[in-house]
């Protein structure tokens, strides 16, 4: 997964290689393995939130509406985000998590990838940082 948060407009832009994905599911395991072209999910959302990266503060949650692009189909989703401040020494540093849940059908991965029923699970967390000028 790759991340990329424009700093003035908070919008964040995403890509997830669904053949890194860790499953316990047998069928959707070797599915993944066999393809040989990389199965990418593009999504972007805007963090509701005031400049975080410019002071400390408290826990953020928010629901964040994003916007997934799979192949040639596109389709609205929503997370559910936290942005947590950590101190660093010579940088403002905080770390974003989301989770949430991507529609199979609405996507034509239930076709691709069978043995899913109803929605992809996904989950990440990463570090943003922001040095002081």
């Amino acid at each position: 997964m790759a991340l990329n948060l424009d700093y003035g407009s908070k919008v964040v832009n995403g890509v997830l290689d669904l053949k890194t994905l860790v499953t316990n599911n047998p069928i959707i395991k070797a599915t993944l393995e066999r393809q040989e072209e990389p199965l990418l999910i593009e999504f972007t959302g805007s963090v509701p939130s005031e400049d975080f990266l410019s002071r400390r503060h408290d826990p953020i949650s928010f629901n964040w509406p994003i916007r997934v692009n799979y192949r040639d189909r596109s389709f609205k989703s929503n997370l559910k985000g936290t942005i947590t401040h950590i101190d660093q020494s010579m940088a403002m540093s905080c770390l974003i998590s989301a989770r949430g849940e991507i529609d199979a059908a609405g996507t034509g991965l239930d076709v691709l990838l069978k043995g899913i029923e109803g929605g992809l699970q996904i989950e990440f967390a990463q570090m943003v940082l922001k040095l002081d000028n």
